[in-house]
């Protein structure tokens, strides 16, 4: 999945995402707009591993989009 030239892998995934260009914020959300997961300080990783199955949306540096963690 690509994010404004920030690739985001493998999705779906079950441990952790990882960008191809280091990202300022990155946060999580559940399909009820909770916020699960969040970081920031120029992250090339997210740990995901503790999140439940499930569809999310992530919002990179202000690009949202989706991934699948199983």
């Amino acid at each position: 999945m690509v994010l404004s030239g920030n690739r985001i892998y493998p999705n779906p995934d079950s441990n952790t995402l990882h960008f191809t260009k280091n990202a300022t914020f990155v946060e999580i959300f559940d399909l009820n707009g909770k916020l699960v997961l969040s970081a920031n300080n120029n992250i090339n990783a997210i740990d995901v591993s503790m999140l439940d199955e499930g569809v999310y949306f992530i919002d990179v540096d202000g690009v949202k989009s989706k991934f699948i963690k199983y």
